[in-house]
């Protein structure tokens, strides 16, 4: 589990990165950290739906799995829906980042009623550690749609 801690806070920096380089104006490698942030989000987002996918592949029964499964592919098509929004113009990144953040409190959500309480084999801390970097990265979005709105 220590691993797992790691890469998952360390999978808030470049949330971070982005949002520092926002507030300072700046440009890495001439990306707009706006759509640079949305598209990491959207990469992120489509992770975790795959993770919930991995999760429902060793269970045997199918009917109990099936919402988790819908949930999964949704989330990675909400995340293509949100990349595709930004793509049309830097005006409509607000509403990617409104999408995106919303769609990690479903995942939250989900994953909560459809794993965390279900399944016995998550280590203790994981729901914890998902509590606490899915807080920070809606916190990050909010705090990126204010910059792109000041």
């Amino acid at each position: 589990m220590r691993l797992i801690g790691v890469l998952g806070y360390a999978g808030l920096l470049p949330f971070v990165f982005f949002v520092v380089s926002a507030f300072f104006k700046t440009a890495w490698l001439y990306l707009n950290p706006f759509f640079a942030f949305v598209s990491y989000s959207a990469v992120i987002l489509g992770f975790l739906g795959g993770v919930i996918w991995g999760r429902q592949l060793g269970t045997s029964d199918t009917a109990s799995s099936a919402p988790a499964l819908i949930f999964s592919n949704l989330f990675a098509l909400v995340a293509c829906l949100a990349l595709l929004i930004s793509s049309f113009g830097l005006s409509l990144i607000g509403l990617s980042l409104i999408v995106l953040s919303l769609a990690y409190v479903a995942l939250l959500i989900a994953e909560r009623d459809l794993l965390f309480e279900q399944r016995q084999d998550y280590p203790a801390s994981y729901p914890t550690m998902r509590y606490w970097l899915t807080g920070a990265v809606v916190g990050l979005h909010l705090v990126m749609l204010w910059l792109y709105y000041n």
